[in-house]
């Protein structure tokens, strides 16, 4: 095992996630998966994953405490790291690499318990999460929103958060969800932000942790812990995250729960990777990033579209409502118009009805017109003739004048009906 031993990150950086194997002897407690899915697999399925799961390499320096494990890979044939677990220590593991859409997760499972079983070390699944943030993000997300859409960018996507935050609102209900609660809790503690280093990378990346101390159902002190990493890329105003959590469970029925954590932080300092793996791996990642990098454009094309359709549907929906409003108000001035048409000729006639009611029966008045030139007066409706000079002298009389006589102009009386 010695051309594996390299400095690398702690196991926060190595990627654990897979179902969960129940260890139940000896008043061991079964602890639930923390995968992406939050999926459980029973004990009989996770001690048979563990048995015709990857093969276990271990190693035993004479005159140390630990034993080294390696985790082989049985897509790629070989160990893809190795760690120091504490000597006798029975172990299972399982290796599976599943699929998320293009991109591979490598899902390893691992537990390790002193031969009394009175100890127990258990690595649970780890849990990938993506999200951005800034004034692009956001205005995309309010858009999706308004058309109908899932706001989200992934099925997987989450804000990160404080270790701590993260191990109370998400590690500890999924726990006990699944049965696995702790009490008495208390112990809190928390490692703030610093930078790590990636394995087979030069590039770091950020990792902090958390971790509280109880008691399972079962009588065991527990410390319940979870390891977060996260990336961060700047796009601009946005801030694109990717980040992973892993958990933990270390339990002791002795009642030296430091002694068991000891070991198990003396396990996760010391794990080293199979630089033949990393390339393998890495190689596959690439392959799978090209392949989701173009699924991401095509899916960004897609989004783009449907928002610009959505757009100029509602360009459309804003026109015809415009149209129909124009509409209306023109059929409303329309009507309007009429209205004070119809009201305007009322009032006209109640006018000429009022006129003509006074002219003629109070005051014994008619309207006359002179024929030649359609000037009208009012004048007594007692006489039979009303004659006019042209120059604003009128004469009434009951006997008519002969035209030899004078030169007047007889003059019409006018009609009610044309009043």
């Amino acid at each position: 095992m010695r051309c594996l031993i390299r400095a690398l990150p702690p196991l926060a950086a190595c990627v654990l996630a897979t179902s969960v194997m129940a260890c139940s002897e000896a008043g061991i407690d079964r602890s639930p998966s923390d995968g992406p899915a939050g999926n459980i697999v029973s004990a009989a399925q996770g001690d048979a994953g563990a048995e015709a799961g990857t093969e276990a390499v271990t190693s035993e320096p004479e005159g140390d405490q630990y034993q080294l494990l390696g985790v082989k890979d049985p897509d790629f044939g070989i160990v893809a790291f190795a760690m120091k677990i504490p000597r006798d220590w029975p172990a299972k593991q399982v290796f599976q690499r599943q699929w998320n859409g293009a991109t591979p997760v490598n899902q390893v499972y691992m537990v390790f318990r002193s031969p009394d079983a009175k100890q127990q070390i258990e690595y649970l699944p780890l849990s990938q999460y993506v999200y951005s943030d800034g004034p692009g993000a956001n205005d995309l997300r309010m858009q999706k929103q308004a058309m109908g859409i899932d706001p989200r960018m992934a099925e997987n996507e989450l804000p990160p958060m404080p270790a701590l935050a993260y191990l109370k609102n998400y590690v500890l209900p999924r726990l006990a969800q699944n049965g696995v609660t702790l009490r008495d809790i208390g112990n809190e503690r928390e490692t703030p932000p610093h930078s790590a280093p990636s394995p087979g990378s030069e590039k770091p990346h950020m990792a902090s942790s958390a971790s509280v101390d109880g008691v399972l159902t079962n009588g065991n002190k527990a410390r319940v812990e979870v390891q977060l990493g996260w990336n961060e890329m700047r796009n601009n105003q946005d801030v694109y995250y990717s980040w992973w959590a892993t958990p933990s469970i270390i339990q002791t029925g002795s009642g030296d729960l430091a002694a068991t954590y000891a070991f198990a932080e003396t396990s996760r300092a010391s794990i080293v990777y199979n630089p033949a793996w990393l390339k393998k791996n890495r190689d596959l990642m690439d392959q799978a990033n090209r392949v989701t990098s173009q699924t991401i454009r095509n899916q960004h094309a897609a989004s783009m579209e449907n928002i610009a359709q959505w757009g100029r549907i509602n360009q459309a929906n804003a026109a015809a409502s415009m149209a129909r409003i124009k509409g209306d108000a023109a059929a409303s001035a329309s009507r309007q118009d009429q209205q004070n048409a119809d009201f305007n000729a009322r009032m006209a006639r109640n006018d000429v009805n009022n006129e003509l009611f006074t002219d003629v029966v109070i005051n014994s008045e008619a309207k006359y017109a002179d024929p030649t030139t359609g000037e009208r007066i009012k004048a007594d409706s007692r006489y039979n003739h009303t004659y006019t000079d042209n120059n604003g002298s009128y004469y009434q009389t009951d006997t008519p004048l002969k035209a030899n006589d004078v030169n007047w102009q007889e003059m019409e009386k006018v009609p009610f009906d044309d009043y």
